[in-house]
């Protein structure tokens, strides 16, 4: 619990320029001219600034509002005239501002004070020495976590409660969310300036446009005269064959020639038009879904002018190009003989494959079944043994490009990835596969690469494994021939991502469109954070509205920050951006309900027409979408989400009333100790074998409160009756408002009940023999929580105290804890998830807390962005104490993406923390903490996984760097609920 106190006592002095010194006689009574401002108090700091110790203390930030430097030293401060506290030897130009930390710590350093506020609220002055009458005063009031009382406009207007701290940067004119854009240092290149008309038509002809027969009527090919002459058509021939894939091009003989059906000369600019017979299938033995190639060539010589080559041909359309050096696209009604006015089709079957994107929504049909939670991609095999035939791939069908080159292009065998001989087989290939045609530049008979689109980034990426060695040309090569096959060309550049590629690729820079591996991640607008669908009314709530706000499944919520946690809604908006890791992303994945991040959302003109409707919500990994829904469909929605068959009993052991030891504990002991003490008793046996690469530390001698003393302090309490009567009340179950009324006179009920005086007791001997008077946690650690198939992150509540430091308790701490098992959000959670509430009891995990923090964050053993590989991981950091799942509004992380079997590592920064200019982390503690999250994912997968029925088991810890030397600590692993957007079958995880 927070100290509401202040310092008092005699005269002292306390060092670093910070004397407390107590009036007793009188002081000089002139005014004061207005020179040192109070700008801005914080009183409950919980990250959202960080002192130099990298410690989250509450501050005060005083600005010079005159025309003259002032020596800070001439001034005094304290919250009475009685209690004034020198200021430190510091200069302070006109308009300079300083903050102060109201710490009770003057020996960390001259802008340490030797008092504290309340987060209650109370009297803060600013007085020069000698005088009495205060230089500025303020009377700050009641603040909430990272809440700031401040002058807006800066150093002059009235002071006002804004949710965003501003420590030693300007307040502005009113209180507003900072303006976030992630932005992330990238190597640059030189800039490519596309030719005013790419791709250029050929020349003499080009083939304008093909419509294939349909039922008893023929189809046509039209060409156009590029050239400024008038073409004898009769010396060209045009020629239809079918191309299967691995098979090369058609030649001048292969396939059927279609009969001219115009006049034999074509004028400059004119159009020729060739038959297409309805017997054309029966000849070739094809249908409009197969592969073919209209082929154009000068008939003495027999070479190529032009070639056109499509596949899934939809019915009664046309391919052709919009304008004359557009790409060909599928419009719905042929134009023979004519300008082509496209109406273009919106979609059409893609199968496994495709070889352009020739309608509105081929790309995103193709992305389907991909694993990435930000964004679409499209694998790309660009067969060069058959001259360079382009193949986009599903990602459905195909996992990786070798598989397609494989089973399609090779035409071998399809083995079973499930069964080791075949998965050797496999194994074995792929290696021969990845050592000609990635690992080597020359002779290679493919190459792979995937269009991707980030939807927060204005354009779209090719981008090249990391770890392939291809060249600059080659990339010039590989993406010019891709690009072709688009709708739009100039959407899509070439990502470089590891170190040796970005400088193969200065080689051509210039000469194609390039950026570095950063650029999809900075300076965008949108997050896609829980891929899902939702239903209700579209509803803007601000951040600080949202605990009093009438909220439930069937409200799709805009609002402006990022809240701690939120009640179930049908979808979440947020105008911040989030980090996948936070509370509120983390139960909208569990939940299954939409969640994004999107600047001014309420003003975007996809949203604002929205507001107050009821919509269908969808979040993708390309974008979003909004729609109009009718209350039938709504209707459905919500009750096929309801939760159905027996409920969930978690495993209790009432048993047990000794407190349980962790380091002799183990997984086995959850029913006794919970969850979260169980899996931290395993960390210890992890800790013990790790040898080397991985070693990490565990919170020491770390014990259990078993649920045994919950479980009869809520029956003493009469909390428990009041719960198990609130189950069975229909207003309860039904309204939320009652629901949240209820259950906090449950928690009063706890709370407010003395806790048996024997466990006091030896709570306390046990805390005061394994610690002493250093502070502890004290977690909760429910049979409800980190659970497979139930995280429940952020449901509980821990608290922090020390023995014999005034205004900590043990007692209100224990009670704190126990009584967050009735939260409302934790309830609603479980209810969810159909667990038998009747059966949870919270048990309390005490350890030693650490002041000491260098960095801290949370790991997670696959990157949850796109978890297909389990060797790369997601890391979370930030400096000091401040929070990571939770940040302060306005406070930006580290986020990284960590491959650790790259050579050296890739590390890609998806954001950073606005706390430093600096990385938190450094590369080796990135090394040893990926190494410590392979060892911990490994043995926890055999524990909770033993079948490994779960292809993409992964495991998060919360970590930290403490001391001196920054040694890793790690005090918490449990399961991470991967979620992926499309599943792959068995056996196909690498």
């Amino acid at each position: 619990m927070r100290s509401l106190w202040m310092v008092v006592g005699a005269t002292l002095a306390l060092g670093c320029g910070n004397p407390v010194v107590q009036r007793s006689s009188a002081c000089d009574a002139r005014a004061n001219a207005p020179e040192l401002a109070i700008n801005e108090v914080m009183s409950n700091n919980d990250g959202a600034s960080l002192d130099d110790q990298l410690e989250t203390e509450d501050y005060v930030e005083l600005v010079n509002v005159s025309d003259a430097e002032l020596r800070l030293s001439d001034f005094e401060i304290g919250h009475v005239e009685q209690r004034r506290t020198a200021l430190p030897e510091l200069n302070l130009a006109p308009g300079e501002r300083v903050v102060l930390y109201a710490d009770d710590s003057p020996g960390q350093g001259e802008r340490h004070l030797p008092l504290k506020f309340s987060a209650g609220g109370e009297v803060l002055q600013v007085w020069k020495k000698g005088r009495c009458e205060a230089v500025d005063r303020v009377q700050f009031p009641a603040l909430d976590e990272n809440e700031v009382y401040a002058r807006y406009p800066d150093a002059s207007g009235e002071f006002e409660i804004c949710r965003y701290a501003s420590a030693d940067r300007t307040n502005g004119e009113s209180c507003e969310p900072p303006e976030q854009r992630i932005e992330l240092e990238d190597v640059t290149f030189e800039a490519y300036d596309w030719p005013q008309v790419w791709p250029e038509p050929s020349a003499p002809l080009d083939l304008n446009e093909v419509a294939l027969p349909e039922d008893e009527e023929s189809g046509f090919v039209e060409l156009f005269n590029t050239s400024d002459d008038t073409l004898d058509l009769a010396a060209f021939m045009v020629r239809i064959a079918p191309q299967p894939p691995g098979a090369p091009w058609p030649g001048v003989e292969e396939g059927v020639e279609l009969a001219l059906a115009s006049d034999q000369a074509l004028e400059a600019g004119g159009f020729g038009l060739f038959l297409i017979e309805g017997s054309l299938y029966e000849l070739l033995g094809v249908d409009r879904n197969d592969d073919m190639v209209i082929s154009v060539f000068e008939r003495d010589s027999g070479a190529l002018v032009t070639r056109l080559d499509f596949m899934v041909f939809p019915e009664r359309s046309a391919l052709a190009r919009p304008e004359p050096a557009a790409p060909h696209v599928f419009c719905r009604e042929p134009s023979p003989g004519a300008a082509n006015e496209c109406d273009m089709v919106d979609e059409r079957e893609v199968g496994s494959r495709l070889r352009y994107l020739r309608t509105r929504t081929d790309f995103e049909k193709l992305a389907r079944g991909g694993t990435s939670l930000d964004s679409a991609a499209v694998k790309v095999v660009i067969d060069l043994d058959s001259g360079g035939v382009v193949h986009l791939l599903s990602s459905e069908a195909w996992d990786i490009h070798f598989t397609f080159a494989r089973e399609v292009l090779m035409g071998m065998a399809h083995l079973d990835r499930c069964v080791p001989e075949e998965r050797a087989a496999y194994d074995a290939g792929w290696w021969e596969y990845s050592e000609k045609n990635y690992f080597v530049a020359e002779g290679r008979s493919y190459y792979g690469a995937t269009l991707v689109k980030y939807p927060g980034y204005g354009w779209g990426t090719l981008e090249f494994a990391v770890g392939d060695v291809i060249t600059g040309e080659q990339m010039r090569e590989a993406f010019f021939m891709t690009a072709a096959h688009t709708l739009d060309p100039r959407f899509w550049t070439v990502r470089a991502q590891a170190a040796d590629q970005i400088e193969r690729a200065r080689d051509v820079e210039g000469t194609l469109p390039l950026v570095g591996p950063n650029a999809p991640f900075s300076n965008i607008d949108f997050q896609p954070l829980s891929v899902a669908e939702g239903y209700g009314v579209l509803e803007f709530i601000a951040a600080k509205d949202l605990n009093a706000a009438r909220l439930g499944p069937d409200v799709i919520v805009v609002t402006d920050d990022v809240p701690n946690d939120i009640p179930l809604v049908g979808g979440l908006i947020t105008e911040a951006f989030q980090t996948p890791l936070s509370h509120v992303n983390v139960l909208s994945q569990n939940r299954g309900t939409p969640n994004m991040a999107l600047s001014h959302a309420r003003a975007d003109e996809r949203i604002e027409p929205y507001l107050g409707e009821l919509v269908h919500f969808e979040v993708t990994p390309a974008g979003f979408a909004l729609s109009p829904a009718s209350s039938e469909d709504a209707n459905a929605f919500w009750e096929s989400r309801r939760p159905s068959g027996d409920p969930f009993e978690p495993r209790l052991d009432l048993e047990v009333v000794e407190f349980v030891d962790l380091e002799s504990a183990g997984f086995e002991d959850l029913p006794v100790v919970g969850g979260k003490a169980a899996q931290f008793a395993e960390m210890y046996q992890v800790s013990a074998a790790v040898r080397g690469c991985g070693r990490f530390a565990v919170p020491p001698r770390a014990f259990a409160v078993p649920m045994a003393h919950f479980w009869k302090h809520a029956r003493d309490s009469g909390a428990r009756a009041r719960y198990l009567a609130a189950l069975e009340d229909a207003d309860f179950l039904a309204d939320y408002h009652e629901r949240r009324r209820v259950l906090e006179e449950i928690q009063d009920l706890i709370l407010s009940h003395p806790v048996d005086d024997e466990l006091m007791v030896d709570l306390e001997a046990a805390v005061r023999e394994r610690y002493g008077v250093r502070r502890i946690r004290m977690r909760s650690s429910s049979n409800a929580e980190d659970l497979p198939g139930f995280n429940g992150a952020g449901l509980y509540t821990s608290e922090g105290m020390a023995l014999d430091t005034e205004g900590d308790s043990l007692e209100d701490s224990l009670r704190v804890v126990w009584a967050s098992l009735y939260g409302q959000r934790a309830h609603d959670e479980r209810q969810l998830a159909n667990i038998d509430h009747r059966q949870v009891a919270m048990a309390v995990l005490v350890h030693e807390a650490y002041r000491s923090e260098r960095a801290q964050g949370v790991g997670v053993s696959r990157n949850v962005l796109d978890p297909v590989r389990s060797d790369v991981h997601y890391i979370n950091a930030q400096l000091g104490e401040a929070a990571v799942t939770n940040p302060a509004p306005g406070i930006t992380t580290d986020q990284i993406v960590y491959e650790r079997l790259r050579n050296p590592p890739t590390i890609t920064y998806r954001s950073h923390s606005n706390l430093t200019d600096a990385n938190v982390l450094e590369p080796s503690e990135l090394q040893e903490l990926s190494c410590a999250l392979n060892f911990l994912n490994a043995h926890f997968s055999n524990l909770l996984d033993p079948d490994q029925q779960n292809p993409y088991f992964a495991v998060e810890v919360e970590y930290k760097f403490v001391g001196a030397y920054r040694d890793l600590l790690i005090k918490q692993t449990r399961q991470h609920p991967i979620v992926v957007t499309g599943a792959l079958p068995e056996c196909r995880m690498y």
